[in-house]
């Protein structure tokens, strides 16, 4: 009796030489018995090709070895990526899901930032590109105010710092005059209004005598020059004013500030300045029984005519005699007037309008 004979032999034991599993007489040795005697099994190296797919025993590969990561698996099945074993060479992982995002993709490669799957727990976004201006930067990190990207249309800058005196603001706002921010270097001051009067320009710039502007509480005038002699002083204070300079020739009228504020309503009723001696001089209505009131070139000259009568309050003949550099004033008031009233404004570019009252008929001013 030999193996390969066709008949089995069962007078030995498996310890036995000789012993027989099987023995089918032929010389395949891919069938259920191979050409040793032995029954076929997944794993004896040898691939069994007598089943087709799908029924029991049926073999796609068998290499004869127990590796899991290779391209044959240990049931003699193929490897392929979802079998939950990591094929060496050939995939980065395998987790036997068919989840994009949660570190190993459905193609068995390992997921990471870029490639357009936001990996759970991981990237707070992936949007697939290389753009650094968009929502999601390219560490897959949400793109944010000081991350030192300036992203399109959002931002207008990020300089990614915390200072506020640079040329980027820490809300990603380009630094400019206004924002309250003193930029070094190109700023003296940022109070962040609109007030040319106070210690800040609108500007930005610091006031100082000779910028045109009148720095409410520190000087009194303000011509854009620092020359003496022209009403106001190299260090704008006003320079005292003399009747001959302020008596229009025309004989009604007193100019107080030239072109915006000049007193003496109509050729009846005129407005003269008499020198009261001592540096005294008294502003009044020549009649003696009528108001100051604003000549028909009024304030802001050639926007009248107005006739609005000069109210007795202190402000106003303050601001008459400031204008023309004298510190310090008097006046007498009438009875109460039916015209319209006015206060002058402080900076003496304009008024506010209030119901009738008692108006001023002289005002004295002196140093």
């Amino acid at each position: 009796a030999a193996c390969g004979d066709g008949i089995q032999r069962n007078d030995l034991t498996p310890e036995q030489d000789g012993f027989e599993e099987c023995d089918d007489g032929n010389e395949a040795d891919n069938d259920a018995c191979t050409t040793g005697c032995n029954p076929a099994r997944c794993g004896d190296s040898i691939r069994r090709v007598d089943i087709a797919e799908g029924e029991a025993g049926f073999e796609v590969c068998d290499d004869g070895n127990r590796e899991q990561t290779d391209a044959c698996l240990n049931n003699c099945s193929a490897a392929s990526c979802g079998d939950q074993y990591i094929q060496a060479g050939v995939e980065d992982c395998d987790d036997g899901n068919r989840v994009n995002t949660d570190g190993c993709r459905n193609d068995c490669t390992l997921q990471r930032c870029g490639d357009g799957l936001v990996a759970e727990g991981i990237e707070a976004c992936d949007d697939g590109n290389q753009d650094q201006t968009d929502a999601c930067l390219n560490d897959c990190t949400v793109a944010r105010c000081g991350d030192a990207q300036v992203r399109a249309g959002v931002e207008a800058c990020d300089d990614g710092n915390q200072v506020q005196t640079d040329a980027c603001l820490n809300d990603c706002s380009a630094a400019s005059c206004g924002d309250q921010h003193i930029q070094a270097g190109v700023e003296a001051c940022d109070d962040g209004n609109q007030v040319q009067t106070d210690a800040c320009l609108n500007s930005c710039a610091r006031p100082r005598c000779g910028d045109g502007v009148v720095h409410a509480g520190v000087e009194s005038c303000d011509d854009g020059n620092i020359d003496a002699g022209d009403g106001c002083s190299a260090n704008c204070v006003n320079e005292a004013t003399n009747c001959t300079q302020i008596n229009d020739p025309n004989g009604y009228q007193v100019i107080i500030v030239p072109g915006r504020v000049v007193l003496g309503p109509n050729n009846t009723h005129a407005v003269r300045c008499r020198d009261e001696g001592g540096g005294r001089i008294r502003i009044y209505e020549t009649s003696n029984f009528d108001c100051l009131r604003f000549a028909p070139v009024g304030v802001f000259a050639g926007r009248g005519p107005y006739s609005q009568s000069i109210l007795a309050v202190t402000e106003n003949r303050v601001r008459i005699c400031n204008a023309l550099g004298y510190a310090n004033s008097n006046g007498a008031s009438t009875g109460v007037n039916g015209s319209t009233e006015a206060v002058i404004d402080a900076d003496m570019n304009g008024f506010t309008t209030a119901p009738p009252g008692v108006d001023w008929l002289w005002i004295d001013c002196w140093n």
